[in-house]
This record gives C-alpha cells, sequence and structure tokens, in this order.
C-alpha cells in the first residue's frame, strides 16, 4: 500500500479537472466561432472513470477504453 505522502493531494486532482473544463469551453467557443451555421457540436459532457473516458456532444459519443485493444469507438446520438 502507498503511503499518504505518494498519493495523489486534491488540490493536484481539482486543478487537472478546472484544466479539462477550460479546455472544453474554449474548444466550445472556438466550435462557436469558426461555424459557418448554428450546427456547432458542442461538447456537453466528459465522463471520466479509471479505465475509460466519454465524451459526448451535440452529434457524437466518443469512448476512449483503456482496456480494449480499439482506440477509440465512435457513435452517433440520436436526435431528439
Amino acid at each position: 500500500m502507498e503511503n499518504k505522502s505518494q498519493s495523489i493531494k486534491f488540490q493536484d486532482f481539482l486543478q487537472a479537472l478546472t484544466g479539462i473544463q477550460d479546455m472544453m469551453r474554449n474548444e466550445n467557443a472556438i466550435r462557436v466561432a469558426n461555424s459557418p451555421d448554428i450546427d456547432w457540436n458542442l461538447i456537453l459532457s466528459l465522463e471520466i472513470t479509471p479505465s475509460k473516458f466519454i465524451l459526448k456532444s451535440e452529434d457524437t459519443i466518443i469512448e476512449f477504453d483503456a482496456d480494449s485493444k480499439k482506440s477509440a469507438r465512435i457513435k452517433k446520438r440520436r436526435k431528439k
């Protein structure tokens, strides 16, 4: 078992997550600025687990699975 001094500090974890949020906001701003119409395909959410990332945008779902041999799986979202 790791001792407490080797564990990730909460502040470092929070800083990493805040950086991801900033990156998502910046990407959405770029998509809006560069889009010729209102079909922006904005990033809606990112789900993070120890073995998987799931990035959801308005049009797609991209899954990155660390346990899979495939690099990513892309699916189209159903429009409501």
